[in-house]
Formats: C-alpha cells, structure tokens, sequence
C-alpha cells in the first residue's frame, strides 16, 4: 500500500487541480508499488526455488 504521506499528496494536488504535481505522485506511488512486487517476486521465486530442491 502506498504511504500516507503520497496518498496526501495525491488527494490534494487532485483538490487544487494541480497536474503536475498529481503526476509527480502517481509516479511515486507506481515506483514504490513495482519496487514492492518486484521484491514479493524475488521471495516467491527463492521460495519455490527451495522447494524444488528438496
């Protein structure tokens, strides 16, 4: 889930209608979202890597 502190971001640059930062913060919590999954990825591979072995 994405910080508290972009998720505030995000709802005020929407309220004051201010594109750019509103991109700027999608941006942010995309990266983080990948980065998380990426790492969820990296732990399920090494989990079913562990498991094959045996």
């Amino acid at each position: 889930m994405a910080r508290s502190d972009l998720l505030i971001s995000l709802v005020q640059a929407g309220a004051s209608g201010d594109s750019k930062e509103l991109a700027t913060t999608v941006e942010a919590i995309i990266a983080e979202e990948r980065a998380r999954l990426a790492e969820q990825f990296k732990l399920w591979k090494a989990r079913a890597h562990q498991s094959a072995a045996m």
